[in-house]
């Protein structure tokens, strides 16, 4: 029991003389506003965690001295003991608050001596929920009231993420004052960029233009960012969510590089003036960085934490780098990117380096990235502002270009619409030639069906001109047989007036007239037989040339429809019409040519049946001669009736053959007086030919002026359509 009683007087012995191996006692009077007490406290590594509260109070040569205000461990995984003395000298009981700035230490416990010589354990970290703080304060606080003298205090650290902090002592009023002056900075802080962040999603919903909602996701990105690491996260969004707490930094953190990335190369426009450097931020940096901010929802808070700052830090500076790239090659927008996010950069690159240990924890260390971070809210709204001036002149040169294209526009529209009304016109002209063409075409049917009537007319007047000419070649062959005849019943006659010469001298000179008249006669007849050959045979060269007109008016037929044709097709071409016009010029000329070679042959016909018909006539009036020779004959013949009984046979053949010249002669008038009113019809025909000759010339003439007339048109509009006003 006496031994029981000894180890427990060498334990008390070694907690009470524990001080006096400890560094420097901090004094707290009444007087204590705040006091930064690192310099005053020493530390110890229990890289196994296995150290327990006696076993490091019992420990006096492991103890480290610390030879600044603050902490930086960096991402190191062993256990931290810290010790620290208070020389408590209040005359009040109110004691003094004890601080941990840095809310992101996993595990804190804080060994607070007791009376009776043990320790009371407050325990505390983002591990926790935050409702079992004691003191409500988004930074770890405990109360140090543990009476006046010296007090020595052991904390236990144990965390995932950097260590790093400065202890701080307040007295109750500085801390109460420091909590009056800090949040309304922290919630302006906070409601500034809230309210910019609304401000931007505002004009995103007005103006359609993602780089606002790019900016205002930016912003609330990174007021997520910096309420998880000052510890208004855990305290007022999700106080219960220990594990959401404890590793959504590493996701914020990453989201806030993807988001002002995001933002960046929408603001400075990027894919449209630098595709490759576009692509490369996209793929190489934020695309990466967004992939590695999922890691913190795999519950390795160590590798993600770890991660998320190295990422975070390196795209911070290629972002830097990319901007005074952009800037150097005189990007505006890159301007205000270098300027806004270099405070941002700097304050992210020594948020780094304190965070692996190589920087201390100081106030610029600790606070560089909200500074930075206001900067570039104030920064990024002027380049917002200078973007829609920017944008306002641009708008203005383009409404200016748009009223010079409306000017243009409506030049090019009035003379559009002149020239519509000129192609109207051109083809109302068109139409109105089309129309005429198909009138002319029209008539060139009738003419061509009335010239084939004329011409089957003229083909039987030629056929019974033909056919009369015949006849009256019979008739005068016959008359020529029977003249024959009459020559020899003369002959006859001759002999019989020798016989009878004695009995009547005027017998013999009726005789002789009657002779000679007959010769004449017959001469007149072989005459005759002459001409009427010549008839014969111009008769038949008549026929030929009707042959020709007959083979002409089918092919002006042919043309005629080939002209109605190209007629209904004179909207398309009009060089068509004057090949049309041309062959029908050419088949009018040989018409009018033909016709005339037809007109000269009747005229010659004409004249030579008159001289046929003057031959005839002689012949009559030699007969008549002969016939009144033949009366006086007759009257001698009465006288000498006895004595020419013997010629009566004779005399009566020679006045049969006298009757049937004089029938035949009469029948050679009137075939003589049908043909020559048949070659009278014929030259009407002839002339009426001609006329449709004449017309069809005229209709080939306004073919030809029609044909020019499109083909001046058609310039015309490949004129109009070639002009680019």
């Amino acid at each position: 029991m006496r031994r029981c009683y000894i180890i427990q007087a060498c334990i008390m012995m070694i907690l009470v003389s524990a001080p006096l191996f400890a560094a420097e006692p901090i004094v707290i009077t009444d007087d204590l506003e705040s006091y930064r007490i690192g310099r005053n406290m020493r530390y110890l590594t229990d890289r196994e965690g296995s150290f327990s509260i006696r076993d490091v109070a019992e420990k006096k040569q492991d103890w480290l001295e610390s030879s600044g205000d603050g902490f930086n461990f960096g991402f190191n995984p062993p256990v931290y003991w810290f010790s620290f003395t208070v020389d408590n000298r209040q005359r009040s009981s109110q004691g003094c608050y004890f601080e941990i700035n840095y809310p992101m230490i996993d595990y804190i416990e804080l060994y607070a001596p007791a009376e009776d010589g043990t320790f009371t354990v407050l325990k505390t970290g983002d591990r926790r929920p935050f409702i079992e703080r004691d003191i409500v304060d988004r930074n770890f606080v405990f109360l140090l009231n543990a009476g006046q003298g010296l007090h020595t205090y052991y904390i236990r650290f144990q965390t995932a993420s950097s260590l790093n902090f400065v202890p701080v002592l307040w007295s109750a009023r500085s801390y109460i004052k420091r909590m009056n002056i800090e949040f309304p900075v922290f919630w302006i802080y906070f409601g500034l960029m809230l309210v910019m962040a609304l401000y931007n999603l505002f004009l995103f919903i007005s103006v359609r233009e993602s780089t606002y909602i790019f900016y205002s996701l930016f912003i609330i990105t990174f007021i997520l960012f910096q309420s998880t690491l000052n510890g208004f996260a855990f305290q007022y969004l999700w106080p219960q969510s220990v594990w959401w707490a404890n590793n959504c930094l590493p996701f914020f953190m990453l989201n806030c590089i993807v988001t002002a990335g995001l933002f960046i190369v929408r603001y400075i426009e990027t894919k449209k003036l630098r595709p490759i450097v576009h692509r490369f931020i996209i793929y190489g940096i934020l695309l990466p960085i967004f992939l590695v901010s999922l890691v913190s929802f795999t519950g390795n808070y160590a590798l993600s934490i770890k991660l998320s700052t190295a990422g975070s830090g390196i795209g911070a500076v290629f972002l830097a780098i990319i901007g005074v790239v952009l800037f150097l090659r005189r990007s505006r927008e890159a301007r205000f990117c270098i300027v806004a996010f270099s405070a941002l950069v700097v304050g992210a690159v020594l948020y780094v380096l304190k965070s692996f240990g190589i920087l201390p924890s100081t106030f610029i260390t600790n606070w560089a990235i909200q500074i930075g971070s206001s900067m570039v809210i104030l920064i990024f709204s002027f380049g917002l502002a200078d973007k829609i001036n920017t944008m306002k002149k641009e708008l203005q040169k383009f409404n200016i270009d748009l009223e010079k294209n409306e000017r243009v526009a409506r030049e090019r529209t009035n003379f559009l619409e002149k020239t519509v009304g000129t192609i109207t016109g051109i083809s109302r002209d068109l139409f109105e030639i089309s129309r005429e063409l198909a009138v002319i075409g029209n008539n060139f049917g009738v003419l061509s069906t009335e010239q084939a009537a004329t011409s089957e007319e003229m083909s039987a007047a030629f056929e019974e001109l033909t056919s009369s000419n015949e006849r009256i070649h019979d008739a005068t062959v016959v008359q020529k047989d029977e003249g024959q005849k009459t020559r020899e019943f003369t002959n006859v006659l001759t002999g019989s007036q020798k016989n009878v010469a004695r009995v009547s001298f005027k017998v013999l000179e009726g005789v002789a007239v009657i002779t000679d008249t007959a010769k004449e006669t017959g001469s007149d007849l072989s005459r005759m037989i002459e001409r009427m050959e010549l008839i014969d045979r111009g008769g038949k060269a008549i026929d030929d040339i009707m042959v020709m007109i007959d083979d002409i008016t089918d092919r002006i037929n042919l043309l005629s429809l080939n002209a109605a044709i190209e007629a209904a097709r004179a909207g398309e071409h009009g060089r068509g019409f004057a090949v049309v016009a041309d062959e029908i010029g050419k088949l009018a000329t040989a018409t009018s040519d033909n016709s005339k070679e037809i007109s000269s042959k009747i005229k010659s016909i004409i004249h030579d049946i008159q001289e046929g018909m003057s031959i005839v006539n002689k012949t009559k009036d030699s007969i008549a001669v002969i016939f009144r020779s033949i009366e006086d004959i007759n009257v001698l013949i009465e006288e000498t009736k006895t004595v020419l009984t013997g010629q009566g046979d004779a005399i009566n053949e020679v006045v049969k053959q006298a009757d049937v010249m004089e029938t035949m002669s009469r029948d050679i008038a009137d075939a003589t007086q049908e043909q020559n009113t048949s070659m009278e019809e014929n030259i009407k025909t002839v002339f009426r030919l001609s006329e449709i000759a004449q017309e069809i010339a005229q209709a080939n003439q306004k073919i030809l002026e029609f044909t020019g007339s499109i083909m001046e048109k058609s310039t015309s509009l490949k004129d109009i359509i070639d002009v680019e006003p």
